[in-house]
C-alpha cells in the first residue's frame, strides 16, 4: 500500500485528503482485497478519503462523488498520474481544468504580501537554573542572563 497526503484546490475550496493506492505483495492483504470485493490488479484503485478531522467520507470511485467536480476531477487526476505526485502535493482542479493559467501554491506557503512581520523582542520570564545565572521560562533556551534580567537575549 502507497499513502499519500494532496491538498486539493477548486475555487474558494481547500480540501485535504488522504490518497491509499492498493497493491501489495502480501498474500494476506491481497486475499483481503479480493474478499471485499476489488478485482487485480489491485494497483487500480486508489482510495480517496476526505480529511476532516474524523468525520471525513471516501471513496475508491471517482464517480461515486456525484457531480461533486472537484473531488471527481481530483481523484480521476489521482488515478492517472499517481506516479508522478509526490506527497502533499497540490492538486488544483481549475488548472487541471485550464480554467487558469497557473496551478495554486500551497495553504502552507503565505504569500508575499502575507509574510509575517518580523517580531518585536518579547519579554520572558527567568526561573533559576542550578548553573549560575538564570533560564528563559517562557520559550526554554539554554541562554543564560544575570541574576536580574527580565528578557531573553537568544
Amino acid at each position: 500500500m502507497d499513502c499519500k497526503l494532496f491538498e486539493v484546490r477548486d475555487r474558494g475550496t481547500f480540501i485535504p485528503v488522504m490518497a491509499i493506492r492498493l497493491e501489495s505483495d502480501n498474500d494476506q492483504e491481497s486475499w483481503l482485497l479480493r474478499r471485499a470485493g476489488y478485482a487485480e490488479p489491485f494497483g487500480q484503485y486508489i482510495v480517496v478519503i476526505k480529511l476532516a478531522g474524523g468525520f471525513g467520507t471516501w471513496s475508491s470511485d471517482p464517480y461515486e462523488w456525484g457531480s461533486a467536480r472537484t473531488m471527481q476531477m481530483a481523484h480521476r487526476y489521482m488515478n492517472e498520474f499517481w506516479n508522478d505526485l509526490e506527497y502533499g502535493d497540490v492538486i488544483d482542479v481549475e488548472y487541471i481544468l485550464k480554467e487558469k493559467p497557473e496551478p495554486a501554491e500551497s495553504e502552507r506557503v503565505p504569500p508575499p504580501s502575507m509574510s509575517p512581520a518580523p517580531r518585536p523582542h518579547v519579554s520572558h520570564r527567568w526561573m533559576m537554573s542550578k548553573s549560575p545565572g538564570v533560564q528563559c521560562r517562557t520559550c526554554g533556551c539554554d541562554s543564560r542572563s544575570p541574576a536580574g534580567a527580565v528578557q531573553c537575549n537568544a
